[in-house]
């Protein structure tokens, strides 16, 4: 199997190379209910589908992701989402990814 190329610049905190911290718009209903994250930080746009999946970034990972919510969605429990919740828009949620539970935890 080959490597997995990573670039983890992308998902280094405050402090690292902040221009890339910020992804493009993940839309909900155009990729179903999973979201694919490639930096910390994202938009999330769309309410016609429920997000059930967040896939992390690379096999191992265990870290912080932030979305920002455009609009109003529900986050459902039958993907790896470790809560159900729904969002209020123009409002950002943090999500912390514990690989041995396979789980994506909201902060709180």
């Amino acid at each position: 199997m080959a490597a997995e190329e990573i670039n983890l610049f992308y998902f280094v905190p405050p402090g690292g190379i902040q221009d890339q911290l910020v992804g493009g718009v993940l839309a909900l209903g155009t990729n179903g209910t999973t979201l694919t994250p490639t930096r910390m930080v994202h938009h999330v746009s769309g309410t016609s589908t429920a997000l059930s999946t967040i896939t992390p970034p690379w096999s191992d990972y265990t870290g912080p992701l932030y979305l920002i919510a455009d609009d109003v969605f529900v986050a459902t429990t039958t993907g790896n989402l470790g809560t159900v919740f729904t969002t209020v828009a123009n409002n950002a949620y943090g999500f912390l990814y514990d690989r041995v539970a396979a789980k994506w935890y909201p902060l709180r």
